[in-house]
């Protein structure tokens, strides 16, 4: 970074900071505690998705630590943090578009080519645009690439829409549930947007400070692109668990209701089903 005084330099901050003075050693309470929502969710599906694999846990891991950056960014303003949260945004980008390419089964050498394309470059690419970012000393160019390369999450989620007759685990009770995460990725991020847009463009471009707009607006960015990377990382788990050949038990909240708002993906093995419904049978 240069010298230990660039890591603690003071950020602008959000619209926030341009209405609210700091709450004790608190700059910005409320897009903080969004931050630490993030965080849960994270967490919770690292410790809640029982038997998924370390790639599974992996991809929970990035949300959570996306959203501790997050946290001690709006704790203290720190331009160090506000770099951290940066490149782990675009690496939870990158990582979740890696496995998604991982999804498709498709033996034609276009599908192969394309796989082995999007893991090369997604391999590098946000810390690449992150250096460059600094080193031209433009902070832009890292959150430009980030917004360009969701056409790729698009592409992702629509070949999976489409092949969906194809793809997961053959008559599973919560498969169009589960698939209809496609449209709840999209609805959130797409939501997220709209935060961002009224917090960074209306607020803080044309200083339209009204309360809605400031209390709402970068606190709902961090809750949307929260679920809109849990839900994305939850398919992918879901999806994958054919080719491992486990069962994915699905669990929601609320339960037995056609939009759920939670949802959670465990492996079970085949073998272990098998046992425990014999076991049942000869109970009864």
């Amino acid at each position: 970074m240069g010298n230990n005084q660039t890591f603690t330099k003071p950020h602008p901050g959000t619209c926030w900071s341009s209405v609210f003075a700091p709450v004790g050693p608190i700059k910005e309470p409320l897009p903080m505690l969004a931050c630490l929502f993030v965080a849960a969710l994270g967490l919770f599906g690292v410790l809640l998705s029982r038997r998924v694999t370390e790639g599974g846990k992996f991809l929970y891991s990035t949300l959570f630590g996306y959203g501790i950056a997050s946290f001690c960014f709006h704790w203290n303003l720190w331009e160090g943090f506000y770099r951290v949260l940066d490149v782990q945004l675009n690496f939870l980008q990158a990582i979740n578009i890696v496995y998604m390419s991982c999804i498709p089964k498709g033996e034609n050498l276009f599908y192969k080519v394309s796989s082995y394309l999007l893991i090369m470059f997604f391999s590098i690419y946000p810390f690449f645009a992150h250096v460059l970012g600094i080193t031209l000393k433009k902070s832009w160019i890292s959150w430009i690439t980030f917004d360009g390369i969701w056409i790729f999450v698009l592409i992702g989620l629509m070949i999976i829409w489409f092949q969906r007759d194809h793809l997961g685990t053959p008559k599973h009770p919560s498969r169009q549930a589960m698939f209809n995460l496609v449209w709840k990725t999209i609805f959130s991020v797409m939501s997220a947007y709209l935060f961002w847009i009224l917090d960074e463009v209306v607020c803080v471009l044309f200083d339209n400070h009204r309360f809605v707009i400031v209390i709402f607006g970068h606190t709902l960015w961090h809750v949307f692109i929260g679920f809109g990377f849990y839900y994305l990382t939850t398919l992918i788990v879901f999806l994958l668990a054919e080719d491992l050949r486990v069962y994915p038990k699905v669990l929601t909240w609320p339960k037995n209701k056609p939009f759920f708002v939670f949802v959670v993906v465990q492996y079970e093995h085949y073998d272990l089903m098998s046992k425990a419904e014999t076991t049942s049978k000869k109970e009864h």
